[in-house]
């Protein structure tokens, strides 16, 4: 009876490290990119590709990306990854 109590818990416990696991994955800079290159396009109007975008700096889940120049801070959410959080002055 011990061992039907214990996989239950078990199962549990992978799902909760998978989860964990995953969600470090996820929140890598670089994933900011592609959203930078399509703002610098379609919002601020002045194309840069995104093979141009460098990651400068990172901090926790805030991202700072060289966008052809200028550079920008990216923070992420769980609920919808990198967003834009505005200009940073050097």
């Amino acid at each position: 009876m011990t061992s039907q109590r214990r996989r239950p818990m078990a199962l549990t416990m992978a799902l909760i490290a998978a989860a964990l696991l995953t969600s470090a994955c996820v929140a890598t800079p670089k994933r900011a990119i592609p959203w930078a290159a399509w703002r610098a396009q379609h919002v601020d109007e002045r194309p840069c590709p995104a093979a141009k975008i460098k990651v400068v700096s990172r901090e926790d889940d805030t991202a700072v990306l060289d966008v052809c120049g200028v550079h920008q801070k990216w923070v992420y959410s769980a609920v919808s990854g990198y967003e834009y959080a505005g200009d940073v002055s050097r």
